[in-house]
């Protein structure tokens, strides 16, 4: 199944995993934009049918009648890495005893195992010699999972920019790219469609950005976003934070706790933020994979610069989703609830009500650890409605779904379900499905940005920037 994106740029985006079906150039009164249809061909690869039946018959090995089977068969199920976890979950429901306790410790080490890999920053070990930029920004792609497209402008002067050499011995992600965009003489900047690598468009790009890399964050300071605000009782200066995640993430939600945020002069005084007890949060949008926090500090003179940036910036992650499944409902006709619990979630189908052909579906979720992530003005917990699973196999899409209650720590919704003849015997063969994160991490970055160039006193407006 093909995957179809549409992108408009001023000087289209590429990445390899693209293939370019047309690109045609236009103009829209003295801009020119290209419009370039892309078609992702990556497809997640599936769980090959020898695996499955290699982990079958390591989970019916775990109710061997000796100790020593039962424990290499569990060894060598931890072996095989978090991608069989899709397949655990499917057959925990099938095994009894010694076999049930020791699969979900199987997934427990799994889950863990995954949920490391998951926040730590993406760390790469390689050499290469001569290389062309193209070659060079594939290779990274490929073994960091992180797709970063280079522009138009760029790759079609690629052949011009001289080969690299480059060397990383444990480097993240963004120290990487940071390496590789100063060797090369290359900029990244961001907009609206996301971030991308492109040439300067001249040698004075760059004098004025600081920017660092921090863990999972890349976060960059830029002297034409900054601002002096004149009207305010005392000296301030409004600082534009650019905050760039690891593509391969997607963030729920990023704060920047004022408290944590602290500036340092040329001589070493100290500035703070105004209000401390605020707390900034970034709209964290679907693909542009970045956001921004403005940040203000109280000044007592116009420095030039500032010597330290420092802050911790809050980040929330979803962790992997698992299709909690209740199956046989015509108990629930008659109040039953049931419960079924995964890593941090305990999700509950509380009943069913059935009248004129209409299934009232009462279900729960409710996460160990209470989150700011579900807030009440977050939606994308409510937007994960229930599947009703047909004898059929057919699958119904709730057609409303209502929440009844909420908190930071989960909530409780009604579902309904518009679906001929309903019966008993229908409800007894029939499931409902509900697909939810196991887990929601908080990981905070500390950040410390270094030599950051302020305008001058007098200067004017900042070069016109969509904030996000």
């Amino acid at each position: 199944m093909f995957r179809f994106r549409i992108l408009i740029w001023r000087g289209a985006i590429i990445t390899r995993h693209f293939v370019i079906f047309t690109c045609v150039l236009f103009s829209l009164q003295t801009n020119p934009l290209r419009v370039v249809v892309f078609v992702d061909a990556a497809e997640p690869e599936a769980i090959s049918e020898g695996v499955q039946y290699r982990v079958s018959q390591l989970t019916a090995e775990l109710n061997a009648p000796t100790r020593h089977v039962r424990e290499e068969s569990q060894q060598i199920l931890e072996s095989m890495g978090a991608e069989i976890l899709p397949l655990l979950t499917t057959l925990l429901p099938t095994v009894k005893g010694e076999a049930a306790f020791r699969l979900r410790a199987i997934c427990s080490t799994l889950e863990a195992a995954e949920t490391l890999a998951s926040v730590e920053p993406t760390t790469l070990s390689f050499h290469r010699d001569n290389v062309s930029i193209t070659e060079l920004f594939a290779d990274v792609e490929s073994r960091s999972g992180n797709t970063l497209p280079l522009s138009l402008t760029l790759l079609e002067h690629s052949e011009k920019t001289m080969p690299l050499s480059v060397s990383f011995q444990r480097s993240t992600y963004w120290e990487t790219i940071d390496s590789i965009l100063a060797q090369a003489k290359l900029s990244l900047l961001v907009n609206d469609i996301g971030a991308l690598v492109t040439l300067p468009e001249n040698d004075a790009d760059d004098e004025n950005i600081s920017s660092v890399a921090a863990g999972l964050l890349r976060i960059t300071v830029r002297d034409s976003r900054s601002t002096w605000i004149p009207s305010a009782p005392e000296k301030r200066i409004k600082l534009m934070l650019e905050i760039l995640w690891e593509p391969r993430l997607q963030p729920l939600l990023l704060r920047l706790p004022m408290v944590s945020v602290f500036g340092d002069g040329p001589q070493g005084q100290s500035f703070s933020v105004g209000s401390r007890a605020a707390t900034l949060e970034a709209v964290v949008h679907a693909t542009p994979g970045w956001t921004s926090f403005p940040v203000v500090l109280d000044v007592p003179a116009h420095p030039s610069e500032l010597s330290l940036l420092r802050g911790t910036i809050h980040l929330w992650l979803l962790g992997r989703e698992h299709p909690f499944t209740f199956k046989k409902l015509g108990p629930f006709l008659t109040d039953n609830p049931s419960t079924e619990s995964m890593g941090s979630a305990h999700v509950t189908l509380e009943g069913i009500q059935v009248v004129d052909d209409v299934a009232e579906v009462i279900g729960s979720i409710r996460y160990a650890t209470p989150s700011e992530a579900l807030d009440s003005h977050h939606t994308w917990l409510a937007d994960r409605a229930m599947t009703l699973i047909s004898p059929d196999g057919t699958r119904h899409t709730s057609k409303e779904t209502t929440v009844l209650a909420r908190d930071t720590s989960g909530m409780r919704i009604r579902s309904h379900f518009d679906v001929d003849h309903f019966s008993q015997d229908f409800l007894e063969c029939s499931s409902i499905e509900w697909r939810l994160p196991l887990v929601i991490h908080n990981i905070p970055v500390d950040f410390a940005l270094r030599d950051i160039s302020l305008p001058p006193k007098n200067a004017g407006k900042p070069t016109p920037h969509q904030d996000r």
